[in-house]
């Protein structure tokens, strides 16, 4: 067994309030649960309107299957056009 984590520092271009910026990070909740069975949180920088540290975790049976999970991931988020992202941090256990 593997453990996958994903850890994104993202930038938010648009939002001018906390509200707005709790608002994008709700849907793209709903839209991450959707696409992965996988857990997304934010982890840091809550309080800032424009930024975000954000963690991914998956679990897979052999360790290629959580690379290839934590890639479909990354390519999820450099696909998301109301954020960018400005760090990535990868580990698996």
């Amino acid at each position: 067994m593997t453990i996958g984590l994903l850890q994104l520092k993202v930038h938010f271009p648009n939002p001018q309030s906390l509200k707005e910026k709790r608002s994008i990070l709700k849907r793209l909740h709903a839209k991450f649960r959707r696409e992965f069975n996988a857990a997304l949180s934010e982890i840091g920088d809550m309080n800032l309107w424009q930024s975000s540290v954000l963690a991914s975790v998956c679990v897979a049976r052999e360790r290629q299957e959580a690379e290839k999970q934590l890639h479909r991931i990354m390519n999820f988020f450099d696909q998301e056009r109301q954020l960018e992202v400005i760090a990535q941090q990868t580990e698996l256990l």
